[in-house]
């Protein structure tokens, strides 16, 4: 479903890998004991005896890798960084975060950005066989990761901390930073991803190429955090449908 909805314009075979790289993101975003435990032997068991990773950790790294053929040196690198940050953000988010009491002296997002895997999902959009250049689409990748992080806080904050037990995601640590109630942290969330998706609809204006392959990425993503059951929402918005997000 991931790699339908959001690179919907992307060639099957990419899309069937996109949904195995997805599937074993999932897989490790529990949060529980045995995610973290994997996710403190990942770096070290790579760097130093690859052949004795367990089978999971193998059969990743070999997904992981088939990206390759698909992704330019560039993306595919950035695409693998934010796999090893994504590991490490596991680790933060169970050992660390909620200790910090200090509200960040920057936006907060760096430690959102430690929390997810944004960046490789909107490197995932330009796969080689589209022919945009690089030089096109760098500066949006900020933009989508931002509104990728903005949307699934908002979408998912029910299934988190209203009907889930969560105490540490982004909407309550920054409504804890700044003193501010939860419903105001959600609605400066939900401000935030509309001034993303500005952002990135005024970097792609003139280019209609990178215009329809955001759009259709945008819409995929919206759809997918609205209807996915993973997030619940049906329970307390039982009409929730997805509608496009105007131009």
């Amino acid at each position: 479903m991931v790699s339908k909805l959001f690179y919907s314009y992307v060639d099957e075979p990419t899309q069937e890998k996109i949904l195995l790289f997805t599937a074993f993101f999932w897989r490790l975003d529990r949060g529980d004991s045995a995610s973290v435990s994997a996710a403190k032997a990942f770096v070290p068991t790579l760097l130093c005896s690859p052949d004795r990773s367990p089978p999971e950790q193998r059969d990743y790294l070999s997904v992981i890798h088939s990206l390759s053929h698909d992704y330019d040196a560039f993306d595919f690198g950035r695409i693998f960084k934010s796999v090893v940050d994504f590991m490490s953000g596991l680790i933060a988010e169970e050992e660390i975060l909620s200790r910090i009491s200090q509200s960040p002296r920057c936006d907060g997002q760096f430690l959102r950005r430690m929390t997810g895997m944004g960046e490789a999902f909107a490197h995932l959009c330009f796969p080689r066989t589209l022919g945009i250049p690089p030089e096109d689409y760098i500066l949006l990748i900020p933009e989508l990761e931002d509104f990728m992080n903005h949307v699934n806080d908002v979408l998912s904050f029910y299934k988190e901390s209203l009907v889930g037990d969560e105490v540490e995601n982004h909407i309550l640590r920054y409504a804890r930073f700044n003193q501010v109630s939860v419903q105001e942290s959600v609605a400066h969330f939900i401000t935030l991803a509309e001034q993303s998706t500005r952002n990135i609809r005024q970097l792609t204006a003139g280019r209609p190429e990178l215009q329809r392959v955001t759009e259709l990425f945008l819409q995929g993503y919206l759809r997918f955090n609205a209807e996915c059951p993973r997030y619940r929402l049906k329970e307390c918005m039982p009409q929730i449908e997805y509608r496009s997000w105007g131009t």
